[in-house]
C-alpha cells in the first residue's frame, strides 16, 4: 500500500445514465460496478486517500460501506453535459489540498 505518497484518488460515479440506467450500482461479477473500482483502489491506497464523488445517495452509501471519503456532487455538475473539469474543480475546492498533491482520476466505467 502506498501510504506515504501525496496522492488522492477521485472516483466519479454519477447516478444518471441514459445508456445503462443505474449502471454504477448494477452488478458486474457479483457486486455493483462502483464497488469494483473502490475495491481495486483500496489495494493500493489508504481509505482516507480515496474519494467517491456522486450525486446519488445509493452510490455514496457504497463508499461509506468501504470507509472511503464521500463527496456529494451538486446536480449542476452531474448532468450529461457536465465536464470532468467541473467535477475536478468541485473536488479541489471542497478540500484543502497541498500544491504538490497528485490527483488520480479513476473513471467509473473502467473498473478493471
Amino acid at each position: 500500500m502506498l501510504k506515504d505518497l501525496n496522492v488522492r484518488v477521485l472516483i466519479p460515479a454519477r447516478s444518471g445514465s441514459k445508456g445503462v440506467p443505474d449502471k454504477n450500482i448494477r452488478e458486474l461479477s457479483g457486486k455493483p460496478l462502483v464497488d469494483h473500482t473502490i475495491f481495486e483502489s483500496l489495494k493500493v491506497f489508504p481509505k482516507d486517500h480515496i474519494y467517491l464523488s456522486s450525486d446519488g445517495d445509493e452510490i455514496l452509501e457504497r463508499g461509506l460501506k468501504y470507509g472511503i471519503q464521500v463527496l456529494k456532487r451538486p446536480k449542476e455538475i452531474s448532468q450529461d453535459h457536465s465536464s470532468s473539469n467541473d467535477l475536478i474543480s468541485h473536488f479541489l475546492q471542497s478540500h484543502n489540498f497541498l500544491t504538490n498533491q497528485i490527483i488520480i482520476y479513476l473513471p467509473q466505467p473502467s473498473p478493471l
